[in-house]
């Protein structure tokens, strides 16, 4: 049975626009995810590449990809860390085109940017976290959504890190020794381990520093 698409969401990657379609994919797999997070994604020369076919629900906003197509352009922060719109003229047009292909398949459907908390490291909000604190934010999210048995393995160089963050290395090998020392992560080479107790502290740093956000956020969506 055909699924009925009555969204069709627009999201950034929350990645630099150097990120490559295979190093998106990466992260998804990385996760652990059986389906990508968006159905096309847009790149920084205009090209759209589609990362599974739309008879299938990806996996882009909690509660709502049963009925959704979800689409992405890649970028959406500055090389500081900074929430931007820096789609270059070629990927305006490239979503243009894409959006419109869309509308036309699926004329029911509205087209509406993304922004949901719970999303946490795919949102604004988590762009809008300063420094080595978006790593505990990208952290903690890990562990909400991929823990099994009350603890979190996976496996990450400090440059892929770096990439799916949009921070610096540099920044990255800061917060990772930061964390280590605080007892928030422990670490073996590339791979990470998060204990029930270490997200629990987690947690509770990342609350602190997400829901002064989250009232921005909520008015940026209406904005959209």
């Amino acid at each position: 049975m055909a699924r009925k698409i009555k969204k069709i969401f627009v999201h950034c990657t929350a990645s630099r626009q150097s990120w490559s379609v295979d190093a998106l994919l990466k992260e998804f797999r990385n996760k652990g995810w059986h389906y990508p997070g968006y159905h096309w994604v847009v790149t920084v020369d205009g090209k759209r590449t589609q990362l599974m076919t739309e008879d299938l629900p990806s996996n882009g906003v909690k509660g709502h990809n049963f009925d959704s197509v979800n689409v992405a352009y890649m970028g959406g922060i500055s090389r500081t860390g900074k929430a931007i719109d820096n789609r270059t003229e070629a990927q305006k047009l490239g979503l243009r085109e894409l959006l419109k292909e869309l509308r036309n398949r699926y004329p029911e459907a509205k087209i509406m940017g993304h922004y949901l908390y719970e999303q946490g490291v795919t949102s604004r909000t988590y762009m809008f976290v300063p420094g080595t604190d978006r790593v505990a934010v990208l952290f903690e999210h890990r562990y909400k959504k991929y823990a099994k048995n009350g603890k979190l393995t996976f496996t990450n160089t400090r440059q892929e890190l770096a990439e799916y963050s949009g921070l610096s290395v540099k920044t990255v090998n800061r917060a990772v020794k930061k964390f280590e020392e605080q007892g928030l992560i422990s670490r073996s080479g590339k791979t990470f381990y998060i204990d029930e107790g270490q997200y629990e502290r987690l947690h509770a740093l990342v609350s602190k520093l997400i829901e002064p956000l989250i009232e921005r956020g909520r008015k940026d969506e209406s904005d959209l």
